[in-house]
């Protein structure tokens, strides 16, 4: 992305950012997008182009349908978390016993969620 992300909190939330008005909550990346580019088509969901769920920058976001949405949602080389971080040997921790299926969890994930505690 030639734009930076744009990301909901302070500290920056790890999932979606959401906002509570008139008693509602609102996914913030869907607010930023219809103030940007208008209703959501029905047929549509919200893609984060940038794969960083808690950016709310409208130029990250495209109005794809569903199957697209998955389709870009599966890691091609599961190069960083969900949240964005790089998934190499000093932030990427895989428990010995999921060696065998690759599984394991990003390290400033846990180190964020930690401070959040």
């Amino acid at each position: 992305m030639k734009t930076p992300c744009e990301l909901w909190g302070n500290p920056p939330v790890t999932t979606y950012g959401q906002l509570r008005l008139s008693g509602r909550n609102y996914y913030v990346h869907r607010l930023s997008y219809e103030e940007w580019y208008g209703p959501i088509p029905e047929d549509r969901e919200i893609d984060h182009l940038c794969r960083v769920p808690a950016c709310y920058n409208p130029l990250h976001l495209e109005a794809v349908p569903h199957s697209e949405n998955i389709r870009r949602a599966m890691p091609s080389s599961g190069e960083t978390c969900i949240a964005g971080h790089v998934k190499d040997q000093n932030n990427w921790y895989v428990r010995p016993s999921y060696k065998k299926n690759g599984r394991g969890f990003c390290k400033e994930c846990a180190r964020i969620r930690g401070r959040k505690r």
